[in-house]
């Protein structure tokens, strides 16, 4: 071998292997000296843990930012409650800010199925949610009514039968206007049979309704006064708007990060002649 080999090949080992090559400079661990111990993490280990750390904090965050929905949410339930009953037979009341009103309305109960909203827990009981349609007097608008709450059997279903789905011959409705409730995950399709007296559905889609039922739908529901329907339930949404929960959420996400950066460093300082 030519001596200019020989030392080429020393050369680009220096380069990639020795103290001073680019892989030492790669695979070496970052070290800081305190007193008398060292700060020395891994890199995979620093990887890991700013990753946790970054989601745990993405967490906190959006647990804040939940509460101060809900907050918001509160302020408008109270300012909304307070004021007068809404007349919806004044006009076509789509796009105004109804939710939480109180409104009184004129008109007849549609000849269509009764509509079941299932899964719904009062009290720790899984049960039904009862809806109905309602056509708003010398109009072709219709108001989807929630008459409450009814409890179900062993069977999952409701404790009450078809026949006496009874809507008391009402020509007044007078309730509380509330948001249609959200839909997390939509689990199941959403069916509708002409023939049968009940809808049961998993969830409401006021969108997918007007469509098969043929009718055009005002944006919100009016959970229907209690003296009213004496056999149902009747729910004022409030107990869950509740924004100490998903602050209490926040604080953990935030405290677990914490702890998992005091882990991060208690694990990787040593004292040299410990090692």
């Amino acid at each position: 071998m030519k001596p200019v080999d020989a030392e080429r090949r020393k050369d680009s080992g220096l380069l990639v292997g020795g103290p001073g090559g680019w892989r030492g400079l790669v695979i070496r661990h970052p070290s800081i000296h305190l007193g008398r111990y060292c700060f020395q993490p891994g890199w995979s280990m620093t990887l890991l843990t700013l990753v946790l750390v970054s989601l745990l904090v993405m967490l906190g965050f959006w647990q804040l930012a939940r509460a101060e929905a809900k907050v918001q949410l509160i302020d408008r339930y109270e300012k909304n409650s307070a004021l007068p009953a809404v007349d919806l037979n004044a006009g076509d009341l789509n796009g105004q800010q109804l939710d939480y009103r109180f409104a009184a309305a004129d008109g007849e109960y549609r000849d269509a199925p009764f509509i079941l909203l299932n899964n719904q827990i009062y009290q720790g009981r899984v049960g039904f949610h009862l809806l109905n349609l309602f056509r708003l007097a010398e109009s072709d608008q219709y108001l989807l009514i929630n008459q409450g709450w009814v409890p179900a059997t062993a069977e999952s279903k409701p404790m009450i039968t078809a026949s006496r789905f009874n809507l008391y011959n009402n020509q007044k409705v007078q309730g509380m206007l509330v948001p249609v409730p959200r839909v997390g995950l939509r689990l199941g399709e959403l069916r509708y049979q002409p023939d049968a007296p009940v809808m049961e559905l998993p969830y409401l889609d006021l969108s997918w309704l007007g469509q098969v039922l043929h009718v055009d739908l005002q944006s919100s529901v009016l959970l229907q006064d209690a003296q009213l329907v004496g056999q149902y339930r009747q729910q004022r949404e409030t107990l869950w708007l509740d924004p100490e929960r998903h602050r209490g959420y926040a604080l953990q996400w935030f405290s677990l990060a914490l702890a998992l950066v005091i882990i991060y460093l208690v694990t990787n300082l040593k004292r040299p002649d410990s090692s």
